[in-house]
C-alpha cells in the first residue's frame, strides 16, 4: 500500500496532472462562437465587444498579484481548483446573458477565476520537474512546458472541432457545454501533491510583500526585459483575434465555417510550438523574439493592403507565432525567479500584459470599425515601436548573463 501511495505522489505523476489540468482548460468550444453571441445575439458593437472583453482584463489585472501572492503564501493546488470552478460559472452564466452588463458580470467571474490559476500550473510544473531532473539545468522543465503548450493547441485544435460537429446547436447551448472541460480540470487538480516550497512572511503587511516582489522582478534586469519581451510578444497576436470571426464573415464565410478557421488556426498554433521546441533552445532568447514579431508584423502589412478569402490565410502566421511565445517566453523568465515567489512574479508579468490588452483590443476595436483592414495597421503601430529596443536590449542582456557566467 505505502508503496502505491509513493508512486502516485511522485514527480512524475504531479507533472502529468498538472499538465493534464492544464490542457483541458487551454480552450473554450465556444470561443469561436463568442463574437456571434456578442452581435446576432446581444446586439453589440465591436467597441463595446472591446469593452466587455476588458472588463475581464481589468478584473484579472487587479487581482492578479494578490491572488499570485495567495498561491505563493499558502496553496498553488487549491488556488487552481478555485479559479476552475469560477471559470466553470462564468460560462454557465454566458449561456444567459442577455445585455452588455450581464457579459460584463460574466467576465468579472471569468477574470477573478484567471487571476486565481494564471502562473499556477507552470509554478507547479517547474517545480515537479526540477524535483525529478537532478541535473538543475531546467531542461526537462523546459521539455515539460513545451509539451504542455503542444498539447494545449492541439486540445484547442480538438475544441474548435467539437464546435463546428456542434454548430447547428444554439450558440447558448454550445457556451454552456463549454464549462464542462473546466469541472473535469478542477476534479484532477485535487489529486495533485503540492509540496512545492511556500512563501515566507517577511512583511507585516501582504500587500508590502507583494509591493517588495514587484519591485524586485522589475527592477531586476534579468527579469524585466524578460517580463517586457513576454508582453510584446503575447500581445501582438491577442487583441486582433477577436477580428477574426468579422473578418471571416467580411470575406463571405458561413458562421458554422467560421469555426473551421479557428480550428486551423489552434492547428498552426500547435506547428509553431513543435518549431520552438526543436529549434528554441538552439537560438539565442532575443533571437526567439524577434522572429515572431517580424512574421506577425509582415503578415499584417499584407492584411492591410488587402482583405480577401487568401490573404486571410496569412492568419496562420498569427498562429504559429502565438505557438512559438507560448514555449519559449514564459519559462525563460521563471527560471530567472526564486521558486516561493514564481506566481507572483509571473502575475506581475500578467498585469502588465493585460493592462497592454486593454488598450490593444480597444483600439484594435475602434479601428475595426472604421474598417476592418484597419484592425491589422493598429496591430502593427502598438507593437513594433516597442519591439525593436526590447530586442536589442535583451540581446545585450543575455550577452551580459554570458561574459558573468
Amino acid at each position: 500500500m505505502s508503496k502505491r501511495i509513493k508512486s502516485w505522489s511522485s514527480p512524475r505523476v504531479n507533472r502529468f496532472l498538472v499538465m493534464l489540468e492544464s490542457v483541458l482548460t487551454a480552450g473554450i468550444i465556444s470561443i469561436p462562437f463568442m463574437t456571434i453571441l456578442y452581435e446576432n445575439e446581444i446586439g453589440l458593437s465591436h467597441e463595446q465587444i472591446a469593452l466587455t472583453q476588458a472588463a475581464y482584463t481589468v478584473v484579472a489585472m487587479l487581482l492578479n498579484v494578490p491572488l499570485g501572492w495567495v498561491a505563493d503564501r499558502f496553496s498553488r493546488k487549491f488556488a487552481n481548483i478555485a479559479g476552475d470552478l469560477l471559470c466553470f460559472a462564468g460560462l454557465l452564466l454566458y449561456a444567459r446573458a442577455q445585455t452588455m452588463l450581464d457579459c460584463v458580470l460574466c467576465e468579472t467571474f471569468f477574470g477573478v477565476g484567471m487571476a486565481f490559476s494564471q502562473g499556477v500550473d507552470t509554478s507547479l510544473l517547474q517545480h515537479f520537474a526540477d524535483k525529478e531532473d537532478a541535473s538543475h539545468d531546467h531542461k526537462l522543465f523546459k521539455d515539460s512546458f513545451g509539451l504542455m503548450s503542444s498539447l494545449s493547441q492541439l486540445a484547442c485544435f480538438a475544441y474548435y472541432l467539437i464546435g463546428f460537429a456542434i454548430g447547428d446547436l444554439n450558440v447558448r447551448q454550445v457556451i454552456a457545454i463549454s464549462s464542462a472541460p473546466f469541472v473535469i480540470a478542477a476534479i484532477s487538480a485535487m489529486f495533485i501533491r503540492d509540496d512545492s516550497k511556500k512563501l515566507e512572511k517577511t512583511e507585516r503587511s501582504p500587500f508590502t510583500d507583494m509591493k517588495r516582489i514587484a519591485s524586485w522582478s522589475l527592477k531586476n534586469p534579468a527579469t524585466n526585459i524578460r517580463i517586457a519581451a513576454f508582453v510584446v510578444s503575447r500581445e501582438l497576436t491577442h487583441g486582433i483575434t477577436w477580428i477574426f470571426t468579422p473578418l471571416l464573415q467580411f470575406v463571405g464565410i458561413d458562421g458554422k465555417w467560421i469555426v473551421l478557421g479557428w480550428a486551423a488556426n489552434s492547428l498552426m498554433s500547435y506547428a509553431g510550438t513543435k518549431l520552438a521546441r526543436k529549434f528554441g533552445s538552439k537560438l539565442p532568447e532575443w533571437l526567439c523574439f524577434a522572429a515572431p514579431v517580424s512574421l506577425v508584423t509582415l503578415a499584417a502589412s499584407i492584411m492591410y493592403a488587402k482583405v480577401s478569402v487568401l490573404i486571410l490565410g496569412l492568419y496562420v502566421f498569427f498562429g504559429m507565432a502565438q505557438g512559438w511565445t507560448r514555449v519559449i517566453m514564459m519559462p525563460n523568465l521563471k527560471v530567472h525567479v526564486d521558486e516561493r515567489q514564481q506566481v507572483t512574479v509571473e502575475s506581475v508579468a500578467k498585469v502588465f500584459s493585460q493592462l497592454s490588452y486593454i488598450i490593444s483590443v480597444w483600439v484594435i476595436g475602434w479601428a475595426a470599425d472604421f474598417d476592418l483592414k484597419y484592425a491589422a495597421l493598429a496591430t502593427i503601430l502598438l507593437f513594433v515601436p516597442f519591439a525593436i529596443p526590447i530586442a536589442l536590449r535583451l540581446k545585450h542582456q543575455e550577452e551580459r548573463e554570458k561574459a558573468e557566467a
